[in-house]
């Protein structure tokens, strides 16, 4: 399943997103919430001086767990599926401390936006406020607004760091050429043709933008401290 995480995630972004949406669900119930407060809890990981919760990786694993059993036909390794969860979580952190070097930040409107697109805090159609507060004093565990925008504002950070490395990448001529040299159907018409190749050069661009992605990613792993409790798992 590892293999088929990583290969989902230059193949299919689509499944690797599903997986990173799973985390974050998990992240916003507890470590981000948690994590804002004065105690400190039992932790499975700790990369450089940030860490994870038992209670973030149990959330997060029961997620993913739950995913994985709706399309897997496979017996489910539990070694194999911890080792995704917890990888995913040190990813998160791996991806924050990236956007820290870069010196990227979420400005207050751009928190606003996005805590105003979520329709759960909607009542007649528009955010409400006292909703807001309603929805997150019945959470499990219950979150102050200050806890929940800490956790988004680190979701809009992840985001912000991911499209600036993908802006950043385009295809060679060579690459487009190889491309479109894919679709060798002789029997398409001309005007499907054209359309068949610009699927396989936007498709060979998304692929090399994820790959992009994951090297970034592993450039910033090989300059941090990375210690897990596995006895915690």
């Amino acid at each position: 399943m590892l293999k088929l995480l990583r290969e989902g995630a230059i193949e299919s972004p689509w499944f690797y997103r599903t997986i990173m949406f799973l985390i974050a669900v998990a992240f916003v119930i507890s470590m981000g919430w948690w994590g804002f407060g004065p105690s400190q809890k039992a932790y499975v990981a700790q990369i450089d001086q940030a860490r994870i919760s038992q209670e973030e990786y149990r959330r997060a694993y029961e997620n993913v767990y739950r995913f994985y059993k709706n399309i897997m036909t496979e017996e489910l390794k539990e070694e194999t599926l911890k080792k995704i969860v917890l990888d995913s979580l040190v990813e998160r952190r791996l991806w924050l401390k990236a956007a820290d070097q870069m010196g990227l930040t979420v400005s207050l409107p751009e928190l606003s936006q996005e805590l105003m697109k979520n329709t759960v805090f909607h009542k007649k159609g528009r955010f409400d406020p006292d909703q807001y507060r309603v929805v997150l004093a019945n959470s499990r565990p219950p979150a102050t607004p200050e806890q929940y925008e800490n956790a988004l504002r680190e979701d809009l950070l992840i985001e912000k760091i991911k499209s600036v490395i993908r802006d950043g990448v385009v295809l060679t001529e060579q690459e487009s050429f190889e491309a479109k040299a894919k679709i060798s159907d002789p029997k398409l018409l001309p005007d499907k043709r054209l359309d068949a190749e610009a699927t396989s050069i936007q498709n060979a661009l998304v692929q090399k933008k994820q790959r992009a992605l994951l090297s970034y990613l592993q450039s910033v792993r090989a300059t941090t401290q990375i210690i897990v409790e596995e006895r915690l798992l």
